[in-house]
């Protein structure tokens, strides 16, 4: 954050017409670079510095770091990766918060945590893999399905009646950018269209 802050106000050493920065002109610049890692901004300040005429726009200075948006192939790949990883770390025994959610809905509708555990990491999970995922990217969900998942020991202690033995589920990184999620849609009720939420 620190770094952030201190390239901010190196790139804001160009004329800005609109008058000073905000805090809340920080605040929406933060969030719309936050998934760029601090050599990717270091580089949009320099070519901001060599090609900008006034202060960019968070668009600008993402196309100055040089980052493309992820296609939705892409980033199904990248969060399956991430999920067989999550399998072999914590097992089907845990309960598991991806930190996308495509990634929990798309686990959620191929049948759950513990059913993707038990499937071995072949082409044909990574077509089906592929083709739900970018459903969802491309489609939305519902917003239920992007909750955590539940393992084994949740599970068990549910249909029990333990509850407070519950703990909080394993958070995972994807390493996907957080700026591109799903979009979230109402359920379906009574034959009405989804309608975004």
């Amino acid at each position: 954050k620190e770094k952030f802050a201190h390239l901010m106000a190196a790139i804001a050493e160009l004329p800005r017409p609109q008058g000073p920065i905000t805090a809340m002109t920080m605040l929406t610049y933060e969030e719309a670079l936050a998934d760029l890692a601090v050599d990717q901004l270091e580089r949009a300040r320099k070519a901001a510095g060599q090609t900008c005429r006034f202060f960019p726009s968070p668009a600008e200075l993402r196309d100055l770091a040089g980052f493309r948006p992820l296609s939705p192939e892409a980033r199904a790949g990248i969060a399956l990766d991430a999920a067989y990883r999550a399998v072999a770390q914590h097992g089907e025994n845990a309960s598991v918060d991806f930190d996308d959610p495509a990634t929990n809905a798309t686990i959620r509708r191929l049948g759950g945590w513990v059913a993707f555990c038990g499937q071995p990491d072949n082409q044909w999970t990574r077509k089906e893999w592929a083709a739900e995922y970018v459903r969802i990217v491309s489609g939305g969900c519902v917003p239920s399905q992007c909750y955590p998942l539940a393992g084994i020991h949740e599970q068990e202690n549910r249909l029990t009646g333990h509850s407070d033995a519950i703990g909080k589920p394993e958070r995972i990184t994807t390493g996907l950018p957080v700026t591109e999620r799903p979009r979230l849609v109402r359920p379906v009720a009574a034959g009405l269209p989804q309608l975004a939420a």
